[in-house]
């Protein structure tokens, strides 16, 4: 019975357009949580979380300092669909999910023009 509440309670949302999902991983085994080394993958399929698609937008943030740390999270703002920031080690990227692709950020900043940022480790860190 629990099963049939939870599933039409998430129809009911996706009718809604009120869900918010992101991809949550980190592949730095720094004891922060959310570590999972495939996090470096493009295409990321794994940990997820959850909030509030009127306060938060998901994001990925990819490190060029060196550590290849990719971290895949959300932040609890709103912030520009598509929107990319260099913080001078790291390039992150934000995305706003919706029903067809709740999961938005599961790619690896393609499409942010930003120079000199190659992403061209995507593996696992040893």
């Amino acid at each position: 019975m629990k099963h049939l509440i939870l599933i039409a309670f998430i129809l009911l949302l996706k009718g809604k357009d009120v869900y918010c999902g992101c991809w949550y991983c980190d592949n730095f085994p720094d004891g922060e949580g959310g570590y999972d080394p495939s996090c470096g993958m493009d295409g990321y399929h794994g940990k997820q979380t959850y909030g509030d698609p009127e306060e938060d937008t998901c994001y990925t943030s990819i490190h060029y300092d060196g550590s290849h740390r990719i971290i895949r999270q959300r932040t609890p703002q709103v912030l520009e669909d598509g929107l990319c920031f260099d913080s001078g080690f790291a390039v992150t990227c934000f995305c706003t999910p919706t029903v067809d692709e709740p999961y938005c950020n599961s790619n690896l900043c393609q499409h942010c023009d930003i120079p000199n940022f190659n992403m061209s480790y995507t593996g696992p860190l040893h």
